[in-house]
């Protein structure tokens, strides 16, 4: 009797035993069993952005900022379709004449017809004014006649000058200035340059009543 009780002692204790290491075994190795809690911190000032999200916002105010520049005036860029230079811009009856005696020549070549440009106008006037006293591509103080847009800071990405002279502002001075436009290889090219969108036409007239024209071609 005393055996039997002693070995149901005995394994009680075991009993006991196996289970207090049981809980000081899981106790101890509880974090390899048991995933790290995340924390997050609650000043998020201190969190790195990533993503393209905040990238896009500041490219979007960057350019509102720019565009408001713009509107301001600032960092606006001048060409022919925004610069204001001053003058008639309205061309004269015999200018019109001879502007579309121009678009006239470039249909028969199978090129699309000419934009006129009020501020070519005024800056083909200044030309055909310089060239009473100097007929040339050069002008009278020896600069490159792009130097009219430049002069007014107003930026091309192409130009082109033609010249021609008649006797006077009639039919008959329309088709001997453009024969003078059209028949001159190098001016040929220009006039009927398929590259180019604007043009306009001006003239001036000396004492003698001979007809200076220049046409002036530009694409902003």
């Amino acid at each position: 009797m005393k055996k039997e009780t002693f070995r149901h002692v005995f394994k009680l204790v075991i009993l006991i035993l196996l289970t207090a290491l049981a809980v000081v075994f899981a106790y101890k190795y509880r974090n390899v069993f048991m995933p790290e809690e995340t924390t997050v911190p609650t000043d998020t000032s201190s969190l790195t952005q990533t993503g393209t999200e905040p990238a896009s916002v500041i490219t979007s105010e960057n350019k509102t900022e720019k565009e408001s520049e713009s509107e301001n005036g600032k960092d606006k860029k001048k060409t022919i379709l925004n610069a204001d230079v001053g003058g008639a811009h309205e061309p004269t009856a015999f200018e019109a004449k001879l502007f579309n005696a121009v678009n006239s020549k470039r249909k028969e070549a199978g090129v699309s017809g000419l934009n006129w440009n009020g501020c070519l106008h005024t800056l083909a006037k200044t030309r055909a004014d310089e060239t009473l006293s100097l007929f040339s591509h050069t002008r009278p103080d020896g600069r490159k006649p792009s130097t009219v847009l430049t002069d007014n800071k107003i930026e091309f990405s192409l130009f082109g000058e033609c010249l021609a002279k008649g006797a006077k502002e009639d039919d008959e001075g329309v088709s001997l200035l453009i024969d003078g436009l059209v028949k001159e290889s190098e001016q040929s090219e220009t006039v009927l340059g398929s590259e180019y969108s604007y043009a306009a036409v001006a003239v001036s007239t000396d004492d003698d009543g001979y007809v200076y024209a220049v046409i002036l071609l530009c694409n902003p």
